[in-house]
C-alpha cells in the first residue's frame, strides 16, 4: 500500500472539507489576512490529499511550493490543485537553492517523522526562507495529552512526540532572530451542533486531566488537545 493510498483511505470528501474547516477555524485569524494578498507565496511541506493548497486555492492563491518525499502525493495534489513547484525531498537541506521566500510555511504532521538532530536545523532553515511579517505554523501531535500516546505509537516511522513545552524549548534552541513564537491548541472548530457538543465533552476531560496532572505533582502540560501548533512570526521590520 502507497503512502497516497493510505491517506485517500483514511478519509473521504467529507473529511477533505472538514480538514479545511480545522485550518479555518485555527489559523484563519493568522493566515485569511495574508492569503487574500495577490502577491502571497506559499510553501507547504507534507501537503497530504491539499487541504492546505485548496484552502489558499479558495483565496485564488497559485504561488505555492510543496515538498514531499513521495512523488506520487505530489503529483495527486498537483493535478488536483493550482501549485508553482513541486519538490521531491525527505529533507528541506538538498533542496534549499531551490526555494523561494514565502509569507506561510505550513507542517502539518511531519516534525514528528524526522529524526531528532535534525529539527534545530530545518527549523532554522525554514525561518531563513519566511518573510518579514511572515508566519510558520507546525502541527503535531500532543504527548501532553494522556490519550495521544496510541497516536505515538501507531505510526512505527514517528520519531518523537512534542508537548507544548518541548516546542518553545526547540524554537528557543534554533535561537530565531525577531521572532515572536508561542505554542496554541488544535481546537474542534464549533461550526455546527456535533461539534459544539464534541467541544464541550473535550472541555470536560480536559479539565479532568489537569486535575490528576495536579494531583500527582510535578509539572503538567498547559494546552490538551490532540494536536498542538508551534506558530512562529517573523517581524515585519
Amino acid at each position: 500500500m502507497t503512502y497516497l493510498s493510505q491517506l485517500s483511505n483514511s478519509g473521504n470528501e467529507l473529511t477533505f472539507i472538514r480538514k479545511k474547516e480545522y485550518i479555518c477555524f485555527n489559523f484563519g485569524t493568522l493566515i485569511d489576512v495574508k492569503l487574500k494578498q495577490k502577491n502571497c507565496s506559499v510553501l507547504e511541506i507534507g501537503p497530504g490529499l491539499g487541504e492546505f493548497v485548496s484552502y489558499a486555492n479558495d483565496y485564488s492563491i497559485h504561488n505555492i511550493d510543496v515538498v514531499d518525499y513521495e512523488k506520487e502525493v505530489l503529483d495527486y495534489v498537483s493535478h488536483k490543485f493550482k501549485i508553482n513547484n513541486q519538490f521531491v525531498s525527505q529533507d528541506i537541506q538538498p533542496i534549499e537553492n531551490k526555494l523561494k521566500t514565502y509569507d506561510i510555511i505550513m507542517m502539518t504532521q511531519v516534525l514528528e517523522h524526522m529524526p531528532k538532530d535534525k529539527h534545530v536545523s530545518y527549523l532554522q532553515t525554514l525561518y531563513t526562507h519566511l518573510n518579514k511579517g511572515g508566519v510558520i505554523l507546525i502541527t503535531v501531535p500532543n504527548i501532553g495529552n494522556p490519550m495521544a500516546i496510541y497516536e505515538r505509537y501507531y505510526d512505527y516511522t514517528h520519531e518523537t512526540a512534542f508537548t507544548d513545552h518541548s516546542l518553545i524549548q526547540l524554537a528557543d534552541f534554533a535561537r530565531l532572530a525577531d521572532s515572536k513564537v508561542r505554542v496554541q491548541g488544535f481546537h474542534i472548530p464549533t461550526y455546527n451542533l456535533v461539534n459544539i457538543i464534541r467541544a464541550g465533552f473535550q472541555f470536560i476531560l480536559h479539565g479532568l486531566f489537569k486535575l490528576l496532572f495536579m494531583v500527582n505533582g510535578g509539572v503538567y502540560p498547559q494546552v490538551l488537545t490532540s494536536n498542538i501548533t508551534l506558530v512562529i512570526e517573523k517581524g515585519a521590520r
